[in-house]
């Protein structure tokens, strides 16, 4: 009888348990709509995520290539400005060595023109001595040469000291006191051209020239007072032009090594 009630309870209760089951049903029904809302909540923390990762790595990749951008300008300016520094300094070297070059090259010039120059005016001086040295002593031997030509071709001719004016003794003695001056002038010349070559041996040419233009006086003055001994006379002024001639050599040898 007691099953008869559980049984009877049953059939009571069913009926209102039957229209509960929407419910039931209605909360299967909203569990998808929960899961779809947090795949798409799960979704999107996905996607901002992704947006948020892709923004960060974004910003260090654009960071990274920014710096590596500047790093490598950097670079290619401290390269440029130091082959730009490179070649100012190889300009610079080159134009410091080019004015050393040429300032050696115009030493040089300059050292081989005044050599040039000194040569030239050494050669110059050698030539005015010898052609003095030369006209000298052909001067000196003109003067030997016409006494000797006197004394022979007036052999008894007497020369006197007091002669008239425009007489042929006059004429003679005139002739004799132009090679006389002409000899005075050469020896002017000589001695000059021995002071402008500058030589230590000037005093022995000043000495040898004054013993050529004594002999000179005595020869002419032997022709009047001492006409016995012109001719050796003649013979020691002939002796010192020798000496003056051998010394006036050595001085043009010794210039010319």
């Amino acid at each position: 009888m007691a099953e008869q009630e559980d049984k009877q309870a049953l059939m009571i209760q069913l009926p209102w348990t039957v229209p509960q089951q929407p419910n039931v049903q209605t909360i299967v029904l909203q569990q998808p709509a929960k899961t779809h809302m947090e795949l798409n909540a799960s979704t999107d923390k996905t996607a901002i995520s992704s947006f948020a990762l892709s923004v960060i790595i974004a910003l260090i990749l654009g960071s990274f290539a920014t710096w590596l951008a500047y790093w490598y300008g950097r670079r290619s300016f401290d390269l440029t400005r130091q082959s730009f520094e490179a070649v100012i300094k190889q300009i610079e070297s080159s134009e410091q060595s080019a004015l050393n070059l040429n300032a050696k090259l115009f030493e040089q010039q300059l050292i081989l023109q005044n050599q040039k120059d000194k040569s030239e005016r050494e050669k110059n001086t050698m030539d005015r001595f010898r052609n003095a040295a030369l006209n000298f002593i052909m001067h000196a031997e003109t003067f030997a040469s016409y006494i000797t030509f006197l004394h022979s071709s007036h052999q008894d001719f007497k020369f006197e000291e007091k002669i008239e004016v425009g007489s042929y003794e006059h004429k003679i003695f005139l002739s004799i006191l132009e090679k006389i001056d002409l000899l005075f002038e050469s020896r002017s010349n000589l001695l000059f051209s021995t002071l402008e070559m500058e030589i230590s041996t000037y005093d022995q040419v000043d000495k040898s020239i004054a013993e050529i233009i004594n002999q000179t006086i005595f020869v002419r003055n032997n022709l009047i007072r001492e006409r016995d001994t012109i001719m050796a006379e003649v013979k020691k002024y002939k002796f010192v032009i020798d000496k003056t001639k051998l010394i006036l050599k050595k001085i043009l040898d010794k210039e010319a090594a």
